[in-house]
C-alpha cells in the first residue's frame, strides 16, 4: 500500500480497491477521492460491470415485444447481444490497458528508469500500438521536462470535506516553467472538460498543504490514432474560475453524502 506523510497527516492508497485512508491528528479518515468527485461511479468495479449486464438483460427482456424484432429468434437475439456486450468489454478493458501502459513508463521515464525498463515488450498489436505512442512521447518529454520535482504524490485536503487524491508530475517545463501535469491517452471521442478542474483539485490540496500560490496546470494528450501530441495550458489566471468551480463540485459531495 503507497503511503506519505507530511505534518500531522500521514495518507495510504490502496491500489485494489482505489481506496485512499488517511490518519488526521489521529483521526481515522477515509475521503472521497479527486476522481470520484469528479465523475462519481466512474471507478472500475464488479458494481459497475453487474449495472451493465442488469441493462442489457433487462434489454433482452423487452426488445422481443418490439416490432421490429418480432422476427427474430429469442436466442438469435440473446447471443448477438452478448457476443457485442462482450467485444464492447475487450475493447474498453484493451483500450485501458494501453493507456495504463503508457502513463506507467512515462513515470519511469521521469523516475530515470529508462536503462532498466525500455520500450514497451512484446511483438502483437497491442504492443506495436504502445511503443507507437511512447516514441513521440519520448521526444517530447525529452525536449520538454527540465526539471522533475515529484511524480505520482498523494495529497489530501480537509478545508471543506476530507478529500484525496494522486497527481501525475510537478515539473519545471522548458516554455511553461512550473506546471502540474496530467499526461492523458484520448481519442477523437474524449471528452476533457473536467480534466482541468480534476488538476485544480489538486492544485488546492498542494497550495494548502505547502502554504503556496497557485501555479500552471498542464494536460498533455497523446492521440491513440495519430500519435499526435496537444498541449492544454491552464495558466494561473484561469485557477481562480476553476477553483470555484472545484469548490461547487465539494460542496454538491458533501451535500449528496450527507448523513443524515
Amino acid at each position: 500500500m503507497e503511503s506519505r506523510k507530511f505534518k500531522n497527516i500521514e495518507i495510504k492508497f490502496s491500489e485494489g480497491n482505489h481506496q485512499y485512508y488517511v490518519n488526521d491528528d489521529n483521526r481515522k479518515i477515509r475521503p472521497a477521492s479527486v476522481s470520484k468527485i469528479i465523475k462519481p461511479g466512474n471507478e472500475f468495479s464488479i458494481g459497475a460491470f453487474a449495472g451493465r449486464k442488469n441493462y442489457i438483460e433487462t434489454m433482452i427482456e423487452e426488445l422481443p415485444k418490439d416490432d421490429l424484432f418480432k422476427d427474430i429468434p429469442l436466442i438469435d437475439l440473446q447471443e448477438k447481444l452478448f457476443e457485442c456486450k462482450k467485444m464492447a468489454e475487450n475493447k474498453w478493458i484493451d483500450q485501458a490497458l494501453i493507456g495504463s501502459a503508457v502513463h506507467d513508463w512515462i513515470e519511469g521515464y521521469l523516475k530515470n528508469n529508462m536503462a532498466e525498463q525500455g520500450y514497451y515488450k512484446g511483438h502483437d498489436e497491442r504492443a506495436n500500438h504502445i511503443r507507437k505512442l511512447q516514441y513521440p512521447m519520448y521526444e517530447y518529454l525529452n525536449k520538454n521536462i527540465r526539471e522533475v520535482y515529484a511524480t505520482e504524490q498523494l495529497v489530501y485536503d480537509n478545508s471543506i470535506l476530507p478529500y484525496a487524491g494522486k497527481f501525475d508530475a510537478y515539473i519545471d517545463h522548458a516554455e511553461h516553467k512550473e506546471c502540474l501535469v496530467d499526461w492523458k491517452t484520448v481519442t477523437k471521442k474524449s471528452n476533457g472538460k473536467l480534466w482541468r478542474i480534476q488538476l485544480c483539485g489538486y492544485m488546492m490540496a498542494i497550495c494548502n498543504e505547502r502554504n503556496i500560490d497557485p501555479f500552471n496546470r498542464l494536460i498533455v494528450a497523446i492521440d491513440k490514432e495519430t500519435y499526435t501530441i496537444q498541449e492544454h495550458l491552464y495558466d494561473v489566471d484561469s485557477y481562480a474560475e476553476d477553483l470555484q468551480i472545484w469548490k461547487n463540485y465539494l460542496q454538491i459531495h458533501s451535500f449528496l453524502n450527507e448523513k443524515k
